[in-house]
């Protein structure tokens, strides 16, 4: 999918109840669930929302994982290997390291320095990503962190940002002027 930097561009369910969590979207939100096309990925699901849009990932977390079972984010980057870099300069660590699914994308999950868990990711197909639209129906179409400590969040997330786009270069002048 196409890099829209500093935006999410994927999200992603990790479940302990991966049937539950299929029937309570498609209930819920008209979402259907498709096997992923790409082989090697287990039980990953794609969700699709009535438009057509593929919008999300579901998989069942994996026994033992460090991290509870929860929507998940990706965010778009250029340089996985770079902002990975970026993070732990930051304070941040990588909690998974850059890989590669072929011709899809370059990611890793990263864990900011209040402990919030994201992924940066590099897509490599020409697609648009859909899956954060704030006007189509069924789509995110909004995200919010929440923090003990907002100044750090905001000071971290401003530098990994700033001058990426015209959007991030407002965020990270709205970030400073909190500080």
């Amino acid at each position: 999918m196409v890099n829209l930097e500093g935006t999410p561009i994927w999200y992603e369910l990790m479940t302990t109840d991966l049937d539950g969590a299929q029937k309570f979207y498609a209930d819920v939100f008209g979402w259907s669930i498709a096997a992923s096309a790409v082989a090697g990925t287990g039980d990953y699901g794609i969700l699709t929302v009535p438009d057509g849009q593929e919008i999300d990932g579901l998989t069942t977390l994996p026994e033992g994982a460090p991290i509870k079972p929860g929507w998940f984010y990706y965010v778009g980057v250029q340089d996985v290997d770079g902002t990975g870099r970026k993070i732990i300069s930051l304070g941040g660590i990588i909690h998974m390291d850059p890989r590669d699914v072929p011709d899809i994308s370059r990611y890793a999950m990263v864990v900011d320095p209040q402990g919030m868990v994201v992924y940066i990711m590099r897509g490599d197909g020409p697609r648009a990503s859909q899956a954060f639209h704030a006007t189509a129906p069924r789509h995110c179409g909004w995200n919010e962190l929440v923090t003990g400590d907002h100044k750090a969040a905001l000071l971290s997330t401003a530098i990994c940002l700033a001058g990426r786009t015209q959007r991030t270069c407002q965020w990270a002048k709205w970030a400073k002027c909190l500080l």
